[in-house]
């Protein structure tokens, strides 16, 4: 399992998360509720502390933590741009 992120969705992350002295972004499973309830991808600003999923891009690590593959189902993770949302987007293989 291994995190790929696009150059786009790179410029995204540093445009609109502040990620200060933690160095990191983490992905993470966030419950929503409301029409549409379930879960998603959560974003936040962290230290990595037990990952084995990550890739560092501009001094910025992005990652998994361990006990949270399994909202990618354990697969690869690729991270673009959706440019029709201007969020970004994840595809597993």
């Amino acid at each position: 399992m291994k995190i790929e992120i696009g150059q786009d969705a790179v410029t995204w992350f540093e445009e609109n998360i502040y990620v200060g002295s933690e160095n990191g972004i983490r992905f993470f499973p966030k419950l929503t509720r409301g029409s549409n309830t379930g879960i998603t991808v959560g974003i936040e600003p962290a230290v990595p502390h037990q990952s084995n999923v990550n890739t560092t891009v501009n001094d910025v690590t992005y990652f998994i933590e361990e006990g949270d593959e399994w909202l990618f189902d354990y697969k690869d993770v690729h991270i673009s741009l959706d440019r029709e949302f201007n969020e970004p987007m994840y595809k597993t293989e």
